[in-house]
């Protein structure tokens, strides 16, 4: 079965694979998008189910934008690099060049 999306009569949209799911659906109310847009010329119902179901997503992204700009991490300008590149210790410098030393003596 190809996946079909269908509408509930609050808006909601959903995309069905399978027949079970399907036939549960349509015994809840919910109504193939094809069919409703389809009956939206001629019937006032569809057309209003068709309105919710459009209003109902521009909400849902409204808040998914919301949620996006407020919990994503803040994007910070990244500090800026030394032209110099740092100088390496010296051989000596190093710890365990030290203690090596500091064995030896």
């Amino acid at each position: 079965m190809e996946p079909t999306t269908y509408v509930s009569q609050a808006g909601a949209l959903q995309q069905v694979a399978s027949p079970q799911v399907a036939e549960r659906l349509r015994a809840a109310g919910w109504r193939p998008y094809a069919e409703l847009a389809a009956l939206a010329d001629t019937d006032d119902v569809a057309r209003e189910h068709l309105e919710r179901a459009k209003d109902y997503q521009a909400e849902r992204l409204a808040e998914q934008e919301a949620r996006e700009a407020r919990y994503a991490p803040a994007t910070r300008p990244q500090p800026q690099a030394a032209e110099e590149p740092a100088e390496e210790p010296a051989e000596a410098e190093t710890p365990a060049r030290k203690r090596r030393a500091a064995a030896r003596s």
